[in-house]
């Protein structure tokens, strides 16, 4: 204890390779703190600074057979229980588990509030969020989203003006879907929806001539592959492989004597037998 201005302890080693100081709990049956630090000011309770080439601070626990934590963090007032910041060309955390056998998450985040649970922001230039799978025979999903709730597992949402999602598959030889969507509920597996103008609300692309640029198809059960609610507006041939049914029909082609500002229609007319009707009036 010091009441004066200096340290109420200090520790330096000067002389050899071992520390500057240690702390030991020998009795195994002590619920007490090895070390416990308080302040009543405005400072840090523990400063740690390393000016070598060494970690600032180390946190070990030998016990196999310990099932506590070996960093307990918490906070009653109103700032974060844990703030890591690296002002150098590090990272400014690192969590990993190097036992392979090990079925315990690197992170769990837990929350009882009605805030947000993890947020990641970005104010440079990099990304807010990176999730990566390096074991090639790894079939697991690097981001699985589950919620028990109402609300949605995963919102996308763009402020600015980038998209809202990309998905990409980069490997050229594999034949997954770069994107899956399944429903195993009575509601629909996906609703797209476009509120702006001059958008699309869905738009599908192939850069292989050879691919067909969207197909959708029904793999079990005798429902329809798509279903179309308004209007149909396509720009380019129509190939229909199978029967063609309709409650009435109609087609536009342009005037072959004045294409560029005039048009003609044609109206389906039924008929058992396969012959074209042209009625003129002059």
């Amino acid at each position: 204890m010091s009441w004066a201005g200096g340290w109420a302890f200090e520790g330096s080693n000067y002389g050899n390779l071992d520390g500057a100081a240690k702390f030991h709990l020998e009795y195994e049956n002590s619920y007490s703190p090895c070390v416990q630090v308080t302040t009543n000011g405005f400072g840090v309770g523990i400063d740690a600074k390393n000016d070598g080439w060494g970690p600032a601070g180390k946190f070990h626990n030998s016990d196999a057979m310990n099932m506590a934590n070996t960093v307990q963090v918490e906070n009653v007032g109103e700032g974060l229980a844990l703030s890591a910041k690296s002002t150098g060309i590090g990272g400014g955390a690192k969590i990993s588990i190097d036992n392979i056998n090990s079925n315990s998450d690197a992170l769990a985040v837990t929350s009882n509030a009605v805030a947000v649970t993890l947020r990641a922001t970005n104010t440079g230039g990099g990304q807010a969020g990176w999730f990566e799978i390096d074991e090639a025979n790894n079939g697991l999903p690097a981001i699985e989203a589950m919620t028990n709730g109402i609300g949605w597992a995963i919102m996308a949402r763009s402020t600015g003006n980038g998209g809202v999602a990309d998905f990409q598959s980069n490997d050229t030889f594999t034949a997954v879907p770069a994107v899956t969507v399944g429903n195993r509920g009575t509601g629909t597996a996906m609703v797209i929806d476009q509120f702006g103008s001059g958008g699309h609300a869905l738009w599908a692309s192939s850069n292989d001539p050879t691919n067909t640029e969207a197909t959708l198809k029904t793999v079990a059960g005798g429902g329809d592959a798509a279903s179309f609610e308004g209007g149909v507006s396509i720009v380019g041939d129509l190939s229909v492989s199978g029967n063609l049914a309709k409650g009435s029909g109609s087609f536009k082609i342009d005037h072959p004597l004045d294409p560029e500002n005039k048009f003609l229609f044609h109206s389906f007319v039924e008929s058992p037998d396969t012959v074209s009707y042209t009625h003129l009036r002059a």
